[in-house]
C-alpha cells in the first residue's frame, strides 16, 4: 500500500510541475506583452514631443518675424494683432514642451534658455514695432540688421538638437528593451520545453508500470494535455485509443509544435498557424497553451502592424515637412509638389488641391491636380457650399465616400476610365480656419491611419499657405503704398 501511495504522489508531483511551468509561461508572456505595450507608448510620447518642439520654429519664430516685417511694410493693425496673439497664446507652447520632456525625464534647461531668448526676441520685436509707429524707419532698419532672429534661430537649433538627441537615446533604449523581452520569452519557452518533455515522458513511463487503473491514468494524462497543451476535440470513439503510445505521441507532437510555433514568432513570422486548430475546437482551447500562443501571436502581430503604421506616418510627415520647407517660398511649385507627394505616398491615383481665394467673394480655386503619375492643368472654380468640396469648406469636416456615385469623378489611364472605390474630401485647417480643400480618389479604400496622415499633413500645408499668402501680400501692399 505504501508503495502504491508513493508512486501516485510522484505522478501527481510531476504533473504539478508541468502545470506550474505552463503557469509561469503564461505569466511571462503577459509580462513581456506589457513591456512591449509600454515601449510603444513611450515611442508615441517621444514622437509627440518632437512634433511640439519642432512647431516652435513656425508658430513663434517665423510667425513673429512675419508679423514685424508685415507691419513695417503696411502699418496695418492686423499684423500687430497677430503679434499680440503670438505673445499671449503661442508662447504657452513652451510649458507644453517642458511638460512632455519632464514626463520623459529629459533635461529642459536648453528649452528654458530658448524660452528666455524667445521672450527677449519678442520684447525686441515690440520695440521695433514702436519705432515704426513713431516713424523712425532708420532705427527700425538698424534694429532689423542686428540679426536677433538669426541668433534666436541658432538657440532653437541647439536646443532642439539637444532634446532630440536625448529622445533618440530613449527610443533606442525602448527598442533594446523590446528585443530583450522577445529573447527572454523565446528562452523561457525553450526552458519550458526542455523541462516539460522529460517530465511528461517520466510520467508516462511510470504509468506504464502500473497494471491497475492504467486506462484511467491514460485518460487523465490525455485530459491534462487537452487542458494545458491542445484540445483537438475528441469523440467517444477517440477516447478508446488513449493508449500510452498515442498519448505520448500527442504530447511530444504538441510540445514540438509549441517549440516550432515560438521559434517562428521569435523569427518574426506572425502568420504561423497551430496545426489541427479549427473553428470546431477553437472554443475548447481558450485556456490551453495553443490558445495562449495564438493570442500572444495576435497581440504581437497587432503591435507590429501598429509600429509599421506609426513608422509610415512619421516618415511621411517628416518627408512632407521637408517638402514644405524646400518649396514653401514658391506658391505654384509648393502646391504642385505637395499634391503630387500626397497622392503618391497614399498610393492613390488622382488628387486635386482647392485653395481658398477671396476676390469680392470667397471661393475655392483648383490650384493643383495630379493623376496617374502626371500633373494635370485644369481650370476649375468651386463656390462655397457647392458639391462635396464646397460643403467640406463650410462644415470643416472631411467627407469619405467608399461608394462613389457613377459619373461623379473618373480616374483616367491608358486602359480607359473607371470610377474610384474611395473618394476623400479633406479640409486643410490652420488655427481652426480652412485654407484649402484636398480631394483624393483611389481604387483602394484608405485606412484610418492613412486618413489621419492626410489630416496632419493638411495642417502643415494650411500653415504654409497662410505664410505664403502673407508673404505675397507684403510686396503688393508695398507697391500700392508707393
Amino acid at each position: 500500500m505504501f508503495k502504491i501511495i508513493t508512486r501516485e504522489n510522484i505522478n501527481s508531483l510531476l504533473l504539478g510541475v508541468v502545470a506550474l511551468l505552463i503557469l509561469l509561461n503564461g505569466i511571462s508572456t503577459f509580462r513581456n506583452n506589457h513591456i512591449i505595450i509600454q515601449n510603444n507608448q513611450l515611442r508615441e510620447r517621444i514622437t509627440l514631443a518632437k512634433q511640439v518642439t519642432a512647431s516652435v520654429l513656425t508658430r513663434i519664430i517665423q510667425a513673429t518675424d512675419v508679423a514685424v516685417r508685415g507691419y513695417a511694410i503696411t502699418e496695418e493693425e492686423v499684423y500687430i494683432n497677430a503679434f499680440e496673439y503670438l505673445y499671449k497664446k503661442q508662447i504657452n507652447i513652451y510649458a507644453e514642451i517642458i511638460d512632455h520632456l519632464q514626463a520623459l525625464n529629459i533635461e529642459v534647461s536648453s528649452i528654458r534658455k530658448l524660452e528666455s531668448s524667445t521672450l527677449s526676441y519678442i520684447d525686441f520685436s515690440m520695440e521695433m514695432i514702436e519705432q515704426v509707429k513713431v516713424g523712425n524707419t532708420d532705427k527700425f532698419k538698424q534694429m532689423l540688421e542686428e540679426g536677433r532672429g538669426d541668433e534666436l534661430y541658432e538657440v532653437y537649433v541647439a536646443a532642439s538638437n539637444e532634446v532630440f538627441t536625448q529622445m533618440d537615446q530613449l527610443n533606442e533604449e525602448a527598442t533594446n528593451s523590446y528585443d530583450t523581452a522577445l529573447k527572454w520569452n523565446k528562452w523561457l519557452q525553450v526552458i519550458l520545453l526542455i523541462t516539460s518533455l522529460p517530465t511528461i515522458v517520466s510520467v508516462i513511463l511510470r504509468i506504464k508500470k502500473e497494471s491497475k487503473g492504467r486506462n484511467k491514468l491514460y485518460e487523465k494524462l490525455a485530459e491534462n494535455n487537452h487542458t494545458y497543451l491542445f484540445n483537438p476535440g475528441q469523440t467517444a470513439d477517440d477516447k478508446q485509443h488513449n493508449t500510452l503510445e498515442n498519448v505520448l505521441d500527442n504530447s511530444i507532437q504538441n510540445m514540438q509544435q509549441a517549440s516550432d510555433f515560438v521559434t517562428q514568432i521569435a523569427d518574426g513570422d506572425y502568420n504561423v498557424q497551430w496545426n489541427g486548430l479549427n473553428e470546431k475546437n477553437e472554443a475548447l482551447n481558450n485556456t490551453t497553451l495553443a490558445g495562449a500562443l495564438l493570442r500572444m501571436r495576435q497581440k504581437m502581430n497587432d503591435i507590429k502592424e501598429a509600429d509599421q503604421k506609426n513608422l509610415w506616418m512619421t516618415r511621411g510627415l517628416t518627408e512632407f515637412s521637408k517638402l514644405v520647407r524646400d518649396h514653401g517660398q514658391d506658391f505654384k511649385s509648393f502646391v504642385n509638389q505637395s499634391t503630387t507627394y500626397l497622392v503618391k505616398y497614399l498610393n492613390s491615383q488622382q488628387g486635386g488641391l482647392f485653395v481658398v481665394s477671396h476676390n469680392n467673394t470667397t471661393y475655392l480655386q483648383l490650384e493643383a491636380c495630379y493623376a496617374f503619375n502626371k500633373e494635370k492643368f485644369v481650370e476649375k472654380r468651386v463656390e462655397v457650399g457647392q458639391g462635396l468640396v464646397g460643403q467640406a469648406y463650410l462644415e470643416k469636416k472631411p467627407a469619405v465616400l467608399t461608394k462613389v456615385p457613377q459619373g461623379y469623378t473618373q480616374i483616367t489611364s491608358g486602359l480607359g476610365d473607371a470610377t474610384p472605390n474611395c473618394l476623400i474630401v479633406m479640409p486643410f485647417q490652420y488655427n481652426e480656419k480652412v485654407e484649402a480643400v484636398f480631394e483624393i480618389a483611389s481604387f483602394d479604400v484608405l485606412e484610418p491611419h492613412q486618413q489621419e496622415f492626410l489630416t496632419r499633413a493638411g495642417e502643415f500645408m494650411a500653415s504654409a499657405l497662410v505664410s505664403l499668402k502673407m508673404s505675397k501680400q507684403q510686396p503688393e501692399i508695398a507697391s500700392e503704398a508707393q
